[in-house]
């Protein structure tokens, strides 16, 4: 009477593990010890250590690199290294303002990248930049250049005399050598004076070319002032930079130029659903109207 239960008990004890073997998907071959599963081509396509090579894709293409020769030095990585030191002082461009030049701290750095933070304000205003910028100028440039020098708050303007500020503070300003030396592309063709007028590109909307103005000359590098706009669209560029234009380029290329208003609302218009039929995200300020 026994021996019925025990085979039925076998006959449960097998299909049980029939169905383990279903649900792992696995059989008693692909369970072989010391067996390497192989990856699928895709896989091995990507943990492979073959490197792509430059010179097999302009084959395989019939394509032709750009000369090396085209290149500028300036537009190769940074040779020297990164000396600035959290905390030094030093004189830059308010990068949400160009045409305002201010008291600036190293708050953090990072490879050669600067995190830059406005002396007497919130951080909320820091901001990035190259340590090769040259929008960045050492202690004492303002007064040397004739540039107005937007002091830290709290602080007079005919009161505030830069080695006071750091003796006072403790501080270190940056040492001049750490700054871009930019006299090798040679000095400002004497043919471009402020006031002078031109056309020129919008770069918050590339496909706008605006007429401007130039308001600021340092160097081999001027300030584009865009007509009846404030100076929160200027921008800086090389005197050789393709973004500017002589008056009279448009209407010899065909392209539009779009002429200053007395309303300015046209122009906040265009940005926001542009030329080119995209819409621009809005600029982010931070809170930064209330900094100046």
């Amino acid at each position: 009477m026994r021996q019925p239960n025990r085979k039925r008990k076998l006959s449960l004890e097998s299909t049980e593990r029939m169905n383990q073997d279903r649900c792992t998907g696995q059989t008693e071959e692909e369970k072989k010890p010391g067996e390497v599963t192989t990856p699928s081509k895709r896989e091995s396509s990507v943990t492979t250590a073959e490197t792509w090579s430059w010179e097999q894709y302009l084959r395989e293409g019939n394509a032709v690199a750009a000369p090396v020769e085209l290149f500028s030095k300036d537009q190769s990585f940074p040779e020297h290294e990164n000396g600035f030191q959290v905390g030094m002082r030093l004189e830059g461009i308010d990068a949400r303002r160009p045409s305002v030049f201010c008291v600036l701290s190293v708050a953090e750095v990072c490879g050669y990248r600067l995190r830059l933070h406005f002396d007497g304000y919130l951080s909320c205003y820091d901001f990035w930049t190259n340590a090769g910028s040259p929008d960045i100028h050492p202690v004492g440039w303002c007064q040397k250049t004739k540039h107005e020098l937007h002091i830290p708050r709290d602080y007079r303007k005919d009161k505030f005399v830069w080695m006071d500020y750091l003796k006072a503070c403790r501080l270190q300003n940056a040492p001049k050598k750490l700054f871009r030396n930019r006299s090798s592309n040679g000095p400002v063709p004497r043919e471009f004076q402020v006031g002078m007028k031109l056309e020129a590109v919008d770069r918050r909307n590339p496909c706008l070319m605006c007429v401007a103005t130039i308001a600021d000359i340092v160097e081999d590098r001027v300030r584009v002032h865009f007509d009846s706009l404030d100076d929160s669209f200027d921008y800086w560029c090389d005197v050789n930079s393709p973004y500017i234009q002589p008056v009279g380029w448009c209407q010899e290329n065909g392209r539009t130029l779009v002429a200053p208003q007395e309303d300015s609302t046209w122009f906040f218009a265009k940005h926001e659903v542009g030329s080119c039929g995209q819409k621009e995200p809005p600029v982010d300020s931070c809170c930064y109207h209330c900094r100046c």
